[in-house]
């Protein structure tokens, strides 16, 4: 949440480089974006770290829609509590042509896990 606050408050289109490594399971490397956080926390830059990460989360959440070869994304889960992420990502996924659903009457965290349940247990 902390990490969210400080993107809120930076104005920044900027991401930090990964990559992406194909194959089964595809693996995200992280350590290009680790080294270059690293650099620019020395240089005591909180904010533009906090928005470039989150900038970054959603480039590599593109580029997972991406490779996935899918025109509808949904996305659910804890993380997409994160209003700056879920602003970004969904931004850079419609850019993208791609159709994106997300929560509106239910909690993308434990409520919906347990709606999800539900709606499994009906099917058993």
């Amino acid at each position: 949440m902390q990490l969210e606050s400080e993107a809120n408050t930076y104005a920044c289109e900027l991401n930090y480089p990964y990559q992406v490594r194909s194959g089964s399971p595809v693996v995200i490397d992280w350590k290009l974006t680790i080294e270059a956080v690293m650099e620019e926390y020395i240089q005591g830059q909180q904010e533009l770290i906090a928005a470039k990460f989150h900038n970054t989360l959603a480039e590599m959440g593109l580029d997972i829609a991406q490779r996935a070869n899918q025109g509808t994304i949904v996305l659910s889960g804890g993380c997409f509590q994160n209003t700056y992420l879920v602003k970004k990502l969904c931004e850079r996924l419609q850019v993208n042509n791609f159709k994106v659903f997300q929560h509106e009457k239910t909690p993308p965290n434990d409520g919906g896990l347990a709606l999800g349940q539900l709606l499994a247990a009906r099917y058993l």
